[in-house]
């Protein structure tokens, strides 16, 4: 259910948060969105071909990205 109001700085962080501590830990490959519902209130139809497109640059742009071993230890 949408909130319709803007979210601020502190609502970023505490979805960076979340993602951060052990009560994220077993989120893999989702897509966050922290807007509040705005997004389900009024989702943006894109032509097939435009997604194609996007989709396309945004892999060419993630095999382009260097590969190598992480050096984080969370």
């Amino acid at each position: 259910m949408p909130l319709y109001k803007l979210g601020d700085k502190w609502d970023i962080a505490m979805a960076a948060l979340y993602l951060a501590c052990d009560s994220g830990k077993y989120e893999n490959g989702t897509t966050l969105i922290v807007d509040g519902g705005l997004w389900l209130s009024r989702p943006r139809h894109l032509p097939k071909e435009a997604v194609k497109q996007l989709s396309c640059a945004a892999e060419k742009k993630s095999r382009a990205a260097a590969v190598g071993v992480p050096t984080s230890k969370l």
